[in-house]
């Protein structure tokens, strides 16, 4: 165990006001991830939190919360962007100079700037398990990390951060996005791994979380985007059906018995899928099936045909003519090369 430096803390306001307020001081550090766990008289949990450079944080936390949890992110002239994402709980927002609270849904990305005449507050409430993942952004340092500052690459943003530095102390609610969901829950599957391989994976996941957020905000700004026409709940629906499916590949997924088991509507299921994942129930399906297959091929000893019905299709022919459009080569090939490239490994140790 390590304790946390003021350097350190100095990176992220919100890692510094979670820490004072659960009055936390020791951190396990593997590079720029640091992880907390948490077991004292306010709640029990975890903190995950990653720094890339400067440029961005982010604080994974999964906390049951013995007692209402609240914090200041403190005002300040510098360029910060706030980007917040809940998947289960209770999480709300308030002016400090205010006495009105909104509520932030969960599945809905929320995009916020500090201003220098107030206060964000963010309460977390008791009652039921808290997963929420808070991005703190310097816009600035990332352009010019990334080196795109003037390069017509990050016009879209820049227009983006015009808007963001005209928003005051505006919260900006943008619409529903379960691709950020998944990307946590695979960060979470690796936690406590103590591996170079899993550490850069969930390095590599913090950036693409945060490209999702940063898409998103562009979109919904530009006015490209319709997510308000699905609620909250039928977004939770659409999360349901999509684990359901990535779970059960070989089952029957034809929508009207996806709708009669999840208890949604033929047009909002396929409209909640082409907000949340941009594309078709059974597209998605599809895509699902073809990864199983893909793993199968891989890691176990089934013939083709097994494969072919295991993941849910009916057909051979079909199943092959597919995987060969997705990844360049029937899947007897495909299963062949693995096996020379996997040798091949073998032999160079």
């Amino acid at each position: 165990m390590m304790t946390l430096t003021n350097n350190e803390l100095k990176k992220s306001d919100l890692l510094r006001a979670i820490c004072n307020e659960l009055q936390l001081e020791d951190y396990c550090v593997a590079g720029n991830i640091k992880e907390l766990n948490i077991d004292s008289y306010r709640c029990t949990g975890a903190i995950d939190y990653y720094a890339h450079a400067d440029a961005f944080t982010s604080i994974i936390l999964d906390l049951n919360l013995h007692e209402d949890l609240q914090i200041a992110i403190p005002s300040h002239n510098s360029k910060m962007l706030y980007l917040l994402y809940v998947t289960d709980g209770n999480l709300y927002h308030q002016l400090k100079s205010s006495t009105e609270v909104f509520k932030i849904e969960p599945f809905k990305t929320v995009a916020l700037a500090p201003h220098l005449l107030d206060n964000h507050l963010l309460t977390f409430r008791r009652g039921s398990q808290l997963k929420c993942n808070l991005i703190s952004v310097n816009y600035t340092q990332l352009l010019n990390y990334f080196e795109i500052k003037d390069n017509l690459e990050s016009h879209d943003f820049n227009g983006v951060i015009d808007i963001i530095e005209k928003m005051g102390s505006e919260l900006f609610e943008c619409g529903f996005n379960l691709k950020i969901a998944k990307q946590l829950k695979i960060i979470e599957a690796h936690r406590s791994m103590p591996t170079l391989s899993s550490n850069l994976m969930r390095e590599g996941r913090m950036s693409i979380i945060l490209s999702i957020y940063l898409d998103q905000l562009t979109t919904h700004i530009k006015g490209d985007s319709n997510e308000y026409a699905i609620t909250g709940g039928e977004i939770k629906k659409i999360k349901a059906v999509s684990d359901y499916i990535v779970e059960n590949p070989g089952l029957n997924h034809a929508q009207s018995k996806l709708c009669s088991k999840f208890y949604i509507s033929q047009s909002k299921l396929q409209f909640g899928f082409k907000i949340v994942h941009k594309t078709t129930v059974s597209n998605f399906t599809r895509q699902i099936r073809l990864k199983k297959s893909e793993f199968l091929l891989n890691n176990s000893d089934l013939n083709i045909s097994e494969i072919v019905y295991t993941v849910g299709f009916t057909s051979r022919s079909y199943f092959s003519k597919i995987f060969k459009e997705k990844y360049g080569c029937n899947p007897t090939a495909y299963r062949q090369n693995f096996k020379n490239s996997k040798l091949e490994e073998e032999s160079k140790r």
